[in-house]
């Protein structure tokens, strides 16, 4: 309590660092090659029915508040635990492929390859990892996502992602175990080399639009009733769809609203490091900007939606630092609430100062002005999105191939339909002011309705059947595959029953329970020091059960000294009686020479005596 606001944040900045440090001893700790700390060898899920399935509970109060633990660990905290559990479960799911229709289709293997292989995996890769732990359910899910190319020069889009939940608008019915995605790409926008390959700078923009686009993807996955305005039953309204300037505001968080060919904040508002507080409020009250204004408004969508997302998650880290890891770690938390089932009002309400949408889009221009400047200054000439992880950076995906299950592209196809278990929670997620009585993808939804809509064709539109398909492609959520330990053999047969298993968890900050130790109020310090107790506590549970594992190997190398004596105080006998055969067959032998020769000389001797009686 004797601390001043400017020595918190400096005491924050030390934690901080030392986050970071753990993290990187955590990812970079190996022996023989073998990393030990980042979870590589954690302990498995348990096995059941030859499905692998994980039953986690999430502590709903305290300073554990939100974090998933198995029962275990819970089963040591002290004080009252409120929980609710979940069982995750594999399930094979069928994926319906619609064939591409388009001429467009044809040809364009380069562009393919690069989208396939480098472009949207990287993206995946660089989405998860940014916004988590909103999105990290879907880490190992093979959920599928098809490629339109399309040449369409008045559009004024290069790429789009389209969701489909197969039903027939707002009010109509609806198949609740489908969802099906495409990514359209504009050949109109591209230009290309000599090789058929894109040149820098159209590279550039398609990779800056597919980061926007995939997180579009990611939110119609993981939040589909607020992105589609889903209220239960079969019923549509669109004004539980998240406000447009959220939806796209987002996405712009990832790619940023800064870039060069899309700038909506140096370009559009021309706000930079010299723009004065007034002028920047001035703006972002003027009609056609307002968060509130009419959603056919871009600038306000796409502009102000960017400013006013990235001030949300500042709020919802603490108010601390406009930095891009604590950003982005807000939205994170924001995203994550909003998954569990909270509607965007709630979520709102609970994680920044303001009573809820309505309330934060009036007060957004006045209140953020502040933000606005510090943010632009920060941004300079960059892009200003977060994937990077700087602000500064323009090219926001590197060219190298990954493979990626999650949204995996496929290239001869248009639309890849997933079609989910039938106890699957497809629609996930609240809306935007009302909760949807579907639990969210990890549980814990709270019951209510939106409302009804009635009339309009939405954004979900008409899915078709199509045909073909193939079987087992995973959609949705999945359990992670366990990843086995590290083996250590210690029997003189082959198999696991002669092999000692070795298991460390995952010891980064996030894993120990230490990601969002936050001391920039009294309240937040209090609950970091339990937090704190609580990695203590597991950190020194890991270390006691790695004394467990070496205790117990010591005693296998003293068993297995003594076998190996046994073994060889055996080979010892039989190498022994081996000898004694041969002493006994020698001993023999020289008994049967000497009696012939005892023989023989008696033979001879008898021949003289008979010899001298007739003499």
């Amino acid at each position: 309590g004797t601390n001043s606001t400017t020595d918190r944040s400096y005491i924050q900045d030390e934690i901080d660092q030392l986050k970071t440090e753990i993290d990187r001893v955590a990812e970079t700790t190996k022996f023989n090659e073998l990393y030990l700390l980042n979870g590589d060898i954690a302990k498995p899920v348990s096995q059941l029915n030859n499905e692998y399935a994980q039953v986690m509970a999430t502590s709903l109060n305290g300073a554990d508040k939100g974090k998933e633990m198995s029962l275990a660990e819970i089963d040591n905290l002290k004080g009252l635990k409120i929980i609710y559990s979940e069982i995750t479960d594999e399930a094979g799911v069928a994926a319906t492929q619609t064939p591409g229709g388009a001429t467009t289709m044809s040809g364009h293997t380069a562009l393919k390859d690069d989208l396939m292989k480098e472009m949207v995996p990287q993206a995946v890769l660089a989405i998860m990892k940014t916004y988590s732990p909103a999105f990290d359910y879907l880490e190992d899910s093979s959920i599928g996502i098809g490629l339109k190319l399309e040449n369409s020069p008045g559009s004024g889009t290069l790429a789009s992602v389209t969701l489909k939940t197969e039903a027939s608008g707002y009010g109509g019915s609806l198949t609740t175990a489908q969802l099906t995605y495409t990514l359209t790409v504009n050949l109109a926008y591209l230009k290309t080399d000599g090789s058929g390959a894109l040149t820098s700078a159209s590279r550039e923009a398609l990779e800056n639009t597919i980061v926007h686009e995939m997180m579009h993807a990611f939110m119609d996955e993981a939040l589909t009733n607020g992105m589609v305005g889903y209220v239960g039953g079969t019923n549509f309204n669109k004004d539980q769809r998240f406000p447009k300037w959220f939806r796209e505001g987002m996405s712009q968080t990832a790619a940023g609203a800064c870039y060069d060919g899309n700038d909506w904040i140096n370009g559009g508002f021309q706000f930079n490091a010299s723009t004065s507080l007034a002028n920047i409020t001035s703006v972002l009250q003027t009609s056609g900007n307002r968060l509130a204004d009419d959603e056919s408004s871009s600038q306000a969508s796409y502009g102000t939606g960017y400013l006013a997302c990235m001030y949300l998650g500042y709020l919802a880290n603490g108010s601390s630092s406009i930095a891009e890891k604590d950003i982005a770690a807000g939205l994170g938390k924001i995203l994550d609430e909003i998954k569990r089932g909270k509607s965007l009002n709630t979520v709102i309400a609970e994680l920044t100062p303001y009573s809820g949408i309505s309330d934060f889009e009036q007060k957004f221009a006045t209140d953020g002005a502040g933000f606005v400047h510090n943010l632009v200054t920060a941004v300079g000439s960059g892009a200003g999105g977060l994937v990077t992880g700087r602000y500064t950076d323009n090219d926001l995906l590197p060219d190298v191939e990954k493979d990626v299950s999650l949204f995996k592209l496929n290239t001869a196809r248009e639309e890849v339909k997933n079609t989910y278990p039938a106890d699957h929670p497809t629609l996930a997620g609240g809306g935007a002011t009302g909760t949807t009585g579907v639990s969210g993808p990890t549980g814990g939804g709270t019951s209510g309705t939106g409302g009804t809509g009635t009339g309009g064709t939405g954004d979900t539109g008409t899915g078709d059947t199509g045909t073909g398909g193939r079987p087992g492609v995973v959609g949705g959520i999945t359990a992670a595959r366990p990843k086995d330990g590290v083996p250590i053999h210690v029997g003189t047969d082959a198999g696991r029953n002669n092999q000692i298993m070795i298991y460390i968890d995952a010891m980064n900050s996030k894993s120990i329970g230490i990601l969002d130790v936050n001391v920039m109020t009294m309240e937040n310090a209090t609950a970091s020091i339990e937090k704190v107790e609580f990695a203590l506590r597991k950190v020194s549970a890991q270390r006691s059960e790695l004394g467990a594992y070496q205790n117990r190997i010591e005693h296998t190398i003293k068993n297995l000294g003594n076998i190996v004596e046994n073994t060889q105080a055996a080979e010892s006998i039989i190498r022994d009686t081996d000898m004694a055969a041969e002493m006994v067959q020698y001993s023999n032998q020289q008994i049967l020479q000497q009696a012939g020769e005892s023989m023989l000389s008696q033979a001879n001797h008898a021949q003289d005596t008979v010899l001298q009686l007739l003499g």
